[in-house]
């Protein structure tokens, strides 16, 4: 390990194959988390000092999170079958939800399996942080706030009937057991400009599937934008802390943001027809390689990445990789769409109905 900390993985650079939708998925059947083949480790003296030294930020923003959180129970969000008084709103939920086309099906589908992923995402967040910390409280604080989204998407799945259930119970069990490669390669920096990323990233993807969901069933529509305003809140905590990051080790952390952001590895890629899933959703809007690119120019302007000043050559070259992602991304992004040509879908998740997008 370099004297500096530094992470290097000059392996690590702009993808040479994309799926059809521009992103990446990394899985690992087995998922270890104590693996050995990392570039970095979390014990490294270096990146530990920097997180004891943020600790009272990180103590900061988990109060102002706590202020501002909402308090809401996924029970509370839909009609309750075994109550009489629901019983009207439960039939117009029911009929309205038969409405609902196979695609955004699909992509909730998609959504829930990714959100009921949390033992996992918990696992590997926790395995990273310092033991007895602000971080770790933390952690358990957005575990608990996370596990009502799969909460409500999944008893709605239930009592709508919008999903074939067992092929979501298939399509849960294999990814739980396929397991997920984060792709932090042991840096805790990496850590931080991820959940940045993947919090934003599923905050636009509720936010899209509540405005196209909505017309048709106003329930679903109502509690995905409540989930939204959760996942808007945790993407507000963990781009503060990387901004802190950034200010206590510039060099550090710029080379751990060009590892991770050109292209985000999204979490649920093990899942079954994954890309597939994920090339659904960019088709009907739901998320696509706009959204990331968006995402990512939010991110330079909050981090003030072109303002930075490392002092080193490997840390103005990460922050000059960095300011040219955006580009790179729209380029992709032009050559994908110019390419598209309509297809046909079919999931058994979605009772095997095809559509075409």
């Amino acid at each position: 390990m370099p004297a500096s900390g530094s992470c290097r993985d000059p392996a690590r650079r702009w993808p040479r194959r994309l799926s059809r939708t521009g992103w990446r998925s990394r899985s690992h059947n087995g998922w270890n988390p104590r693996r050995t083949s990392v570039s970095c480790d979390v014990n490294d003296a270096r990146r530990a000092e920097v997180l004891r030294s943020i600790e009272p930020l990180v103590a900061g923003l988990a109060r102002q999170h706590e202020a501002k959180a909402e308090e809401w129970w996924p029970s509370a969000e839909l009609p309750r079958a075994y109550l009489p008084e629901d019983a009207g709103r439960l039939a117009e939920m029911q009929r309205r939800s038969k409405g609902i086309p196979p695609a955004v099906r699909a992509c909730l589908a998609l959504n829930i399996v990714t959100e009921e992923g949390l033992p996992l995402f918990h696992q590997a967040l926790t395995n990273m942080l310092p033991a007895a910390s602000a971080f770790l409280s933390w952690a358990h604080r957005w575990t608990a706030e996370e596990d009502r989204h799969g909460h409500v998407m999944r008893d709605y799945a239930s009592l709508t009937g919008i999903v074939d259930e067992i092929a979501l119970d298939r399509m849960q069990f294999a990814f739980l057991r396929n397991g997920w490669d984060d792709g932090w390669d042991g840096d805790p920096f990496r850590v931080f400009v991820y959940t940045s990323l993947q919090e934003r990233a599923t905050q636009i993807a509720h936010q899209q599937t509540a405005a196209i969901a909505g017309q048709y069933e106003p329930v679903l529509g109502g509690f995905l934008k409540t989930v939204a305003r959760d996942e808007a809140r945790h993407y507000a905590f963990y781009r503060a802390v990387f901004a802190g990051v950034l200010d206590a080790d510039v060099d550090d952390a710029l080379e751990s943001a060009a590892a991770i952001m050109p292209l985000m590895a999204m979490p649920g890629g093990s899942m079954p027809q994954y890309r597939d899933l994920a090339e659904t959703a960019s088709r009907a809007g739901i998320y696509t390689l706009r959204h990331y690119h968006d995402l990512v120019q939010e991110l330079i302007r909050f981090w003030a990445i072109g303002n930075r000043t490392p002092s080193t050559d490997r840390g103005r070259a990460a922050r000059d990789r960095i300011m040219g992602i955006p580009a790179r991304l729209t380029k992709i992004a032009d050559r994908m769409e110019a390419a598209r040509t309509a297809r046909a879908f079919q999931f058994e998740v979605a009772f095997g109905h095809e559509f075409t997008l």
